[in-house]
């Protein structure tokens, strides 16, 4: 699996504090369709080295042509690398909505979208993982 882009939501906050949109990194995901473990690392948004573990659920499933499917639900879990922001946690929670496009053809696509919270210094952000199986 490889995050590979970001996409923040407010484009103001990109500028005003520098967010990097180009997250490269590396992971790991076991799926069975429904359920997704992950974990990785990759080059944060304040550029910043993260390590994450997740646990996905995507209950809601579409099969789509050439025998791949579409499947919607969420993923939570915990990471690291935001010891700069303004209250310092080693490990924060992470979560959002997870949509997932699986193919026979060793490839993939994982896309997360996470909401802005305030009370924790997240801007809302889309992100893109390329998957690979082997």
């Amino acid at each position: 699996m490889l995050p590979v882009k970001t996409y923040h939501y407010n484009r103001d906050a990109v500028v005003r504090d520098n967010l990097s949109e180009n997250n490269p990194g590396i992971g790991f995901e076991r799926s069975n369709g429904r359920w997704h473990l992950m974990a990785g690392v990759f080059r944060n948004s304040i550029r910043q080295t993260s390590v994450y573990g997740m646990v996905g659920w995507t209950p809601l499933q579409a099969d789509l042509p050439f025998d791949s499917s579409l499947s919607f639900g969420g993923a939570l879990g915990l990471l690291t690398g935001y010891q700069n922001t303004q209250k310092g946690y080693p490990i924060v929670p992470a979560g959002g909505a997870l949509i997932s496009w699986e193919t026979p053809h060793h490839f993939g696509v994982n896309v997360f979208l996470v909401p802005t919270l305030k009370s924790f210094q997240v801007e809302g952000f889309a992100a893109v993982q390329l998957k690979f199986s082997f």
